[in-house]
């Protein structure tokens, strides 16, 4: 595993961006399941070396697709959107009863407050 300290740079292996080292995480604690998909893309990859988060969320969105495409087929385009958000770290939900409130009729809003 490299020596790690803090605000010494390093490179990560996929992109070549040089960061910090705190910002980038040893490829030596990178899943296998992960590895092996890092090295069929990037054959020079080293247990040494570092790889950046941008690149190692691709690297684990794409390992997800590929397993929901194993277990499940084609993916829908909403199951595609999922795995792209995850990617991202984007927030995948939304206050889902705030918007069904919303929706509610002045009725239906009555009803419930009766009940």
């Amino acid at each position: 595993m490299p020596e790690r300290t803090a605000h010494a740079p390093a490179a990560c292996q996929i992109c070549g961006k040089t960061e910090k080292q705190a910002k980038l995480v040893p490829a030596a604690v990178v899943r296998s399941s992960l590895t092996e998909r890092i090295v069929m893309a990037c054959p020079a990859w080293s247990a040494d070396g570092f790889i950046c988060t941008t690149d190692l969320n691709r690297f684990r969105g794409e390992y997800v697709q590929s397993l929901l495409e194993d277990e499940r087929g084609d993916l829908t385009s909403l199951e595609r959107s999922v795995v792209e958000s995850l990617a991202r770290h984007e927030t995948l939900s939304a206050n889902v009863e705030a918007e069904f409130q919303k929706k509610l009729t002045i009725g239906e809003r009555l009803a419930d407050q009766i009940a």
